[in-house]
């Protein structure tokens, strides 16, 4: 489908079974006037959708875009949607890149998000934009919420204050790399004053959690001239010295950083 525009519609505005190899270019969908419908509805249809708009509708609408096979989301807008923006159920190896979705779960379900990978394994969401247009529309009490394994959530721009977290990731060995408002590695170069009594140090991290992988480098020759330990917390890299350090201005530098 090219150039096709589909709005007010009583069910599902589009509903595929069972078709496939199929791609949508600027495809418009906007507002399902019967309660739980989706604007995008896609049962065993794996295919591509780019540059298109796709609205559920924020007073009986469902999800933006619903999908239980493989699909490539690319550039497009999806919004206004009662419940997810895009949910994908079963759909392994998925691409969802570079759209823009905005104001989600305008009916207040308490596991609405933008995106929702649910049993979707090996997905790829990127470079995607998430916004809230005022406080009166939408409830995202997530961002992305991810039920699958071995999914990549690379480079997009989460909003900051979702209602529960910025993130529900209950499977496996899902990687979250570069988001805005979601910091999941950081490094750094951090420089102390001794006074001769101190011997713990702490480095703010400003990672999302407590780092399962982290390492302090000692830089000066102060701060290499004493043993230490380092431990960390769900705020803090902490350097903790067998003796203080002389005192200095700006003596002790650190490379650290921390990944969680």
């Amino acid at each position: 489908m090219i150039n096709v525009f589909i709005s007010d519609s009583g069910g599902p505005l589009i509903y595929y079974s069972n078709t496939g190899d199929w791609i949508w270019i600027n495809v418009e969908a906007d507002t399902v006037l019967t309660l739980d419908k989706d604007a995008v509805y896609l049962i065993g249809s794996p295919g591509i959708i780019i540059g298109s708009h796709f609205e559920s509708g924020r007073l009986y609408g469902r999800y933006g875009i619903y999908a239980d096979s493989t699909i490539t989301i690319m550039g497009s807008f999806i919004g206004y949607c009662g419940y997810y923006g895009i949910n994908l159920y079963h759909a392994h190896k998925s691409k969802i890149i570079g759209n823009r979705i905005v104001d989600v779960n305008t009916r207040n379900f308490t596991t609405g998000a933008y995106i929702s990978l649910s049993a979707s394994d090996e997905c790829i969401v990127e470079g995607n934009t998430f916004e809230r247009s005022s406080n009166d529309y939408g409830y995202p009490y997530y961002n992305i919420r991810v039920t699958g394994n071995n999914n990549k959530i690379i480079s997009n721009r989460f909003i900051p204050d979702p209602i529960t977290g910025p993130v529900l990731n209950t499977g496996s060995g899902n990687k979250f790399i570069d988001n805005i408002n979601y910091k999941t590695y950081n490094s750094g170069v951090a420089t102390f004053s001794g006074d001769g009594s101190t011997t713990e140090f702490k480095i703010e991290h400003g990672l999302v959690s407590t780092p399962s992988k982290y390492s302090v480098v000692p830089l000066s020759s102060d701060a290499m001239s004493y043993s230490f330990t380092v431990t960390v917390n769900s705020t803090h890299i902490i350097i903790t010295y067998d003796t203080a350090p002389p005192s200095g201005t700006d003596n002790l530098k650190f490379y650290w950083e921390a990944e969680v």
